[in-house]
């Protein structure tokens, strides 16, 4: 259709593809398909060492199958299978098997105690369904909030968060379903065949664990200390995570990036077009530059989600887009061109920028000043542009109140035109007629008639000089001295003055208003200009006369507005998820021991982000959100577990122990799987998902720490158990005080 398109166009005309999007969104889903399957991988390689040949066999099925079974519920819900619903894929792969490396675990726990293998399975799903349940539950509310976030930051991740809560939901039916029917028909198989591998269970350490025990059972006993070293770990990652830059999303990876070229504004289009002939000739001689696109007088194609196209037209504006070699370093080459278009183009103001993921702001640092008069604003508008130039890596500012065009005002001497005979009307009309114009025929070209206008030429009409040479002609002037010396020059009525004029009358929520942008070096964090103007900015809001005021836009605005939105819901989930866990295990104890694993889980996440260095951004926040929920799961299952069992619940510490030690198999096996599920995200193309899957993947390792062993240390405080040395063999070691399970 193209080829025929181009072949119909007339003669002068020419076609020319500047983009196509197949060719990225290709080479994104290659290499998300790629994170999946290594993801996958990962998931069943770890579970194979941990759990064993039979756990990781089903498994390895668990997995299509718990992703077939979502595909089919996303289809029904008309969802598409695009980028993010693949990301929401890969950060279900560590979590979706959870439920079922549990579920396997009591099964193999319960048979071992001497159960058959349908009498384990039946034991395992009756002690294991509300649990599970309230730990699934808890995940999909931790990812709720994402999916119900409003604007376009919540249009970008809905569709991942809610492939997340299907996967999650999909894993819990299989898991009380499918997978105990498969491992009871793998454990007969086993048994009939007798294959020695077959019945590897994983990975165990006859030196480490009497270790474990002995540290575990010291934390047991001075619950206290165990306590406060846990919750300050917790609060040093907060502190460490205070001390982060921020930023709302990294910029797009792509090989690409615009220029914004703005000219005077009585600059003409031929003016503009000279200006980008030299800018197109600075730019190819860089050999990364294969091609550059320009468009005058009008913004660029909106081909991508978050590029920002100027929609006002105007003969001084030209805009461009520069496609570069894959893998060139575009921060530098970006940072390069600033100064080359800088030094090339002086009489321009050229903004070199690196295109931004969700909703970067096309101007890094801006604030907006409000107030009754135009003359006002616009003074205060320059002070504040004087001021934030002198920062650092600031390189170009800008006001939206700005003079804009140049006009020709004249002042007439009232005497000297009532002399002449002349009144305000003959002058303006004799003026309008000179400057723009007398109708003075028509051309008929073809089936078309153009209209033919008199009027002086060009360089009298930008020139004050000759303007005020144009003469007038006096009422009394006969109709044919059109040339006559009885003509009067304008320069003898009056003075023609150039003042400027405001381009436009900006107003905000009904008040006046301007707008002052600052645009930084490529690679700077707005937050870290931000914070070095921030006790400027301070003395300049002080400083406003009486009913004007300043706000803050461009990122910080951004920020805070997506982190607004992500919170607005996360209130509301969090008491939805302290009721679920109530009604699960019917204890609202053991619901302020898991909420408080959830709080704490956030400083752990906040300090794996501090150590990889990563920005804190929206993506940790998604991550830190997504935290609260999944921390959880485990410790559900440890505070289940000892309330099961009687010893445990009465108080009993060596039961506590033994119930503990039991559960750190499958407790180990979900937080590394869910580690591993991570790990491809940690290293893919796109530079948005890193700090996520930092914050989650090495944020569950702290969750690991809560629930072995903040979880029973808070039972056992929570209950008020007296703590009595297990090898202190007197009678008095066998009693306990207000013993209260939870």
């Amino acid at each position: 259709r193209l080829d025929r398109f181009d072949a119909s166009l007339p003669e002068g005309i020419e076609m020319e593809i500047l983009f196509q999007q197949n060719e990225y969104t290709l080479d994104r889903l290659n290499s998300l398909k790629n994170s999946l399957v290594l993801g996958v991988f990962l998931v069943i390689l770890s579970n194979y060492f941990l759990m064993g040949v039979r756990s990781s066999l089903i498994v390895s099925a668990a997995i299509p199958t718990t992703i077939l079974f979502a595909l089919v519920f996303m289809n029904l819900f008309g969802l598409a299978l695009h980028q993010m619903s693949v990301i929401g894929f890969i950060c279900a792969l560590g979590m979706m098997i959870d439920n079922a490396v549990i579920m396997i675990d009591e099964i193999q726990h319960q048979s071992k105690a001497g159960n058959s293998i349908n009498g384990a399975i039946k034991k395992s799903a009756s002690h294991l369904w509300a649990p599970l349940l309230a730990s699934t539950l808890t995940s999909v509310l931790a990812f709720l909030p994402i999916g119900l976030m409003p604007g376009p930051v919540g249009e970008f991740n809905r569709a991942m968060a809610i492939t997340v809560i299907i996967c999650l939901l999909c894993s819990y039916v299989l898991a009380m379903s499918w997978i105990p029917a498969m491992y009871g028909q793998l454990h007969k198989l086993s048994e009939k065949i007798n294959v020695p591998w077959l019945r590897y269970s994983g990975l165990s350490s006859t030196a480490l664990l009497p270790r474990y025990q002995r540290f575990l059972e010291r934390c047991l006993l001075h619950p206290r200390k165990s306590l406060l070293a846990v919750v300050a770990l917790s609060f040093l990652g907060v502190s460490l995570g205070a001390s982060l830059d921020q930023e709302l999303f990294p910029n797009s990876d792509r090989n690409q990036f615009p220029i914004q070229i703005e000219l005077p504004h009585s600059a003409s289009t031929e003016t503009t077009l000279a200006a980008t002939k030299i800018a197109t000739d600075a730019l190819l001689s860089n050999p990364d530059v294969t091609d550059v696109y320009w468009f005058l007088g009008a913004g660029f194609p909106t081909f991508y989600y978050s590029l920002y196209s100027d929609s006002s037209t105007a003969p001084n504006m030209a805009n461009a887009l520069v496609v570069l070699e894959k893998g060139t370093d575009i921060v530098t080459t970006i940072n390069e061109t600033q100064q080359v278009m800088d030094n090339l183009l002086p009489q321009a103001q050229a903004i070199v920028w690196q295109m931004g993921q969700g909703s970067n702001p096309f101007a890094p640092i801006a604030f907006t000043i409000k107030g009754p008069d135009l003359v006002q604003l616009s003074e205060l508008a320059e002070q504040l542009r004087a001021r934030l130039s002198a920062i650092p890596h600031i390189k170009h500012t800008r006001s939206t109140l700005n003079d804009g065009k140049g006009k020709f005002v004249f002042e007439m001497d009232e005497a000297s035109a009532f002399a002449a005979n002349l009144n305000n009307d003959d002058v303006a009309r004799q003026l309008s007629d000179a400057l723009e114009g007398v109708y003075a025929g028509a051309l008929l070209e073809d089936t078309e008639e153009v209209p033919i206008r008199v009027r002086v030429p060009n360089s009298v009409r930008s020139e004050i000089g000759q303007l005020n040479s144009i003469e007038l002609k006096p009422q009394q002037i006969a109709q044919e001295a059109v040339n006559g010396p009885n003509w009067i020059p304008l320069s003898a009525l009056g003075r023609m003055r150039l003042v400027p004029e405001l381009s436009e009358i900006n107003r905000l929520d009904g008040e006046r208003s301007a707008t002052v942008q600052g645009f930084i070096t490529q690679g700077i964090l707005p937050s870290v200009v931000y914070s070095a103007f921030e006790l400027e900015l301070g003395e300049f809001a002080n400083s406003l006369p009486a009913g004007y005021r300043l706000d803050i836009e461009g990122e910080a605005e951004a920020r805070g507005d997506a982190f607004g939105s992500l919170l607005t819901y996360l209130g509301l989930i969090l008491i939805v998820m302290a009721s679920v866990i109530v009604v699960s295990i019917r204890s609202f104890r053991g619901t302020l021991i898991l909420m408080a694993v959830a709080v704490l889980s956030l400083g752990y996440g906040m300090a794996a982000l501090w150590v990889s260095g990563y920005a804190f951004g929206f993506s940790a926040i998604l991550g830190l959100v997504a935290l609260i929920g999944i921390s959880i799961n485990d410790s559900i299952v440890v505070h289940s577990a000892i309330k099961a069992d009687p010893d445990a619940a009465k108080g009993d510490i060596g039961a506590i122990k033994s119930v503990v030690v039991r559960a750190t198999r499958h407790v180990l096996a979900t937080s590394i799987t869910t580690m591993a599920g991570f790990l491809p995200l940690l290293f893919s193309a796109s530079n948005i998902w890193p700090p996520m899957a930092v914050t989650i993947g090495f944020g569950v390792a702290g969750a690991t720490i809560l629930a072995l062993f903040f979880t029973p240390c808070a039972y056992i405080l929570l209950n008020k158990i007296e703590i009595i040395d297990l090898n202190d063999n007197s009678d008095e070691s066998s009693s306990y005080s207000n013993m209260k399970p939870a």
